[in-house]
């Protein structure tokens, strides 16, 4: 095939992995793909047949070996739950009512937040409250 024509899939396929949901998969095919035109652009890559088995190990190879760590190191939430664990002995005013063992809304450094009320006793609105732990979004509170 013509070294041209890898480039261009290569491109493609690369293009497509920024404009579609998922996981670097198209990434490492275009990869291969660019790797496969840029080796057949001199003479390099051989036969269709030796061009469609570079073609699968480098994509192959580098999706094995690369795929994981980029992903681990795009995760939105690295990090957060040390940043989470840092709100815990934290003071917010509650901006709504919360019942005992129950729900409501609070505020913590202009932020809302939901809260969850593990007292036995029911905090009132505009009270102030110590943030026991994080469970998700939701912060654990009991009375100051």
């Amino acid at each position: 095939m013509e070294w041209w024509i890898w480039l261009v899939i290569g491109f493609g396929l690369m293009g497509l992995e920024v404009v579609t949901p998922g996981g670097f998969i198209l990434l490492f095919f275009g990869l291969g793909a660019s790797v496969v035109g840029l080796l057949a652009a001199p003479g390099l890559a051989g036969p269709l047949w030796a061009q469609l088995l570079i073609f699968s190990a480098v994509s192959a190879g580098s999706l094995a070996m690369f795929r994981q760590r980029m992903l681990e190191s795009m995760k939105s939430t690295h990090g957060m739950d040390e940043k989470l664990a840092d709100l815990a002995g934290a003071v917010v005013l509650l901006t709504e009512d919360a019942p005992a063992h129950g729900r409501g809304r609070a505020e913590y450094r202009g932020a809302p937040w939901a809260v969850q009320n593990i007292s036995d006793s029911p905090l009132a609105k505009g009270a102030r409250a110590r943030v026991l732990g994080v469970d998700g979004l939701t912060l654990r509170i009991t009375k100051e």
